[in-house]
C-alpha cells in the first residue's frame, strides 16, 4: 500500500506513516548505504551525525501530506578533501535546502496557474487538492 501512495519514496525507508491533527505524518529515513562525497568522491559511511528536514508532500484523500526524513551527516574518509563533513541527499525527493517533493511543487504551480489572478478560486480549487502548499509548518 506505501508503494502505491508514495512511489517517490522508494529511495528511503518508511518507518511510520501516522494520521493525526488533520494531516497524514510520515517519517522516512535513509537507508544507510554508503555515499559518494560531492567535492572528491570519495564513498564513505562513516555516521558524523544525524538531522531531520520536514517536506511537504501531494495531499492524499484531500489530506496534506508531511515527510518527516532522516538525513546522515557524514565524515569524509578522504583526508586531503577541504570537505569534513556533508549532508546526504535523496535523488528526486527534494533539492538542496527544498521544502516541498517535485509533486507537491508541481502541484502548487499548478494552482497558481489555475487561479491566474483571479479574486474567487474555483470550486476545484476550494476542495483541499491545493493543500501541500500549506502541508508544511515551521518546527
Amino acid at each position: 500500500m506505501e508503494n502505491m501512495l508514495f512511489p517517490h519514496l522508494a529511495a528511503v525507508e518508511i518507518e511510520q506513516i501516522d494520521r493525526q491533527d488533520g494531516q497524514i505524518r510520515v517519517e522516512a529515513r535513509t537507508r544507510g548505504d554508503p555515499v559518494c562525497c560531492p567535492s572528491c568522491g570519495t564513498a564513505t559511511g562513516k555516521v558524523h551525525g544525524y538531522h531531520r528536514r520536514r517536506l511537504a508532500d501531494r495531499p492524499v484523500d484531500g489530506l496534506p501530506v508531511v515527510i518527516e526524513l532522516r538525513l546522515r551527516r557524514l565524515g569524509c574518509l578522504n583526508l586531503e578533501c577541504a570537505r569534513q563533513t556533508f549532508h546526504e541527499q535523496v535523488p528526486g525527493l527534494a533539492g538542496r535546502y527544498g521544502r516541498r517533493t517535485p509533486g507537491a511543487t508541481a502541484l502548487v504551480i499548478a494552482c497558481a496557474l489555475a487561479l491566474a489572478g483571479r479574486a474567487e478560486p474555483p470550486s476545484w480549487l476550494r476542495s483541499g487538492c491545493c493543500s501541500a502548499a500549506s502541508a508544511y509548518s515551521a518546527p
